[in-house]
């Protein structure tokens, strides 16, 4: 087993400030990440991917619509921002079949910069996070449950394989030509445009590929702490103590056992961990995570 030696919990997905609200889990456990509205300021044309040409998670259709307790239905129309891009199943139809192998995130502007500024490289490891609640699916229509709470849980990986810089007026690599649909390569006026490819598999578990979902919800991927209120008040093995987690403060979180709770920053999309000397630890725990992939 090969740790990686930078681990970042990075925010994907629905939430408040993206799309409005949770991400659904289903009635039987499956998380299903809803990707976020493309943003008005980018170009849009027949070329973009639209929420309603979205196809399928395993056995489930995208959701046509989103109730929440607290507002009408939110329908799912309009161009979207299909990234990270580790579900060929969820890609429209018209999208060549020689992706169907193909895992990739893309990144810009100031959280770029804080990536690279951490160092991250090829073999490091994201961690995405998103906000979710348990909902009911009828006819493609998830309706939250009012008695359930908002939580924050791991819900895909990504090994990084190589590392892509776009820009609008260089040349795409030949390995990203087949993956046009991507925002990030679709629209390349981007500032600080990266590209993230997946490793073909996953270092601490060869079995895995390099990119992929945690298909149903457990308490392992959980990072809210149970019974809190507050979504973002978390609980972390207490390694993190030692590996740091750029934009918070680990080091002054409550101490309980082997474990560390504290309130997380704002909204930041990229929080970067780092693995040097507590490796094993860090295995062990992501052991504990990839049983559940």
């Amino acid at each position: 087993m090969i740790s990686p030696k930078r681990i970042i919990l990075s925010r994907k997905g629905f939430d408040r400030g993206s799309g409005g609200c949770p991400s659904p889990i289903f009635q039987d456990g499956t998380m299903f990440s809803i990707p976020i509205p493309e943003n008005n300021g980018h170009k849009v044309d027949e070329g973009h991917v639209r929420f309603e040409n979205l196809e399928k998670q395993g056995k489930y259709r995208f959701p046509k619509e989103l109730v929440t307790s607290s507002r009408s239905g939110k329908t799912l129309v309009g161009p979207v921002h299909l990234d990270p891009d580790i579900r060929p199943g969820l890609r429209p139809q018209s999208i060549s079949k020689d992706c169907s192998s193909f895992f990739i995130f893309g990144q810009d502007g100031g959280p770029q910069t804080h990536l690279a500024n951490q160092g991250v490289s090829k073999g490091d490891l994201f961690l995405f996070f998103g906000l979710f609640r348990r909902a009911t699916l009828v006819d493609d229509v998830a309706s939250f449950d009012r008695s359930s709470k908002n939580m924050h849980v791991i819900w895909g990986w990504l090994q990084i394989g190589e590392i892509h810089h776009l820009d609008l007026h260089g040349i795409v690599p030949e390995c990203l030509r087949s993956a046009t649909y991507h925002p990030h390569i679709h629209y390349r006026e981007r500032i600080n445009n990266c590209i993230y490819v997946g490793t073909p598999s996953l270092s601490v578990c060869k079995k895995l590929g390099g990119s992929g979902i945690f298909e149903r919800y457990d308490e392992d991927l959980r990072l809210t702490t149970p019974q809190e209120d507050r979504c973002s008040y978390w609980t972390l093995p207490s390694f993190f103590v030692r590996a740091g987690l750029t934009h918070n403060a680990p080091d002054k979180w409550d101490r309980h056992g082997e474990y560390i709770s504290g309130k997380t920053a704002g909204r930041g999309q990229e929080f970067v961990a780092k693995t040097d000397g507590i490796e094993d630890k860090v295995g062990n725990w992501l052991n504990l995570l990839f049983r559940h992939a």
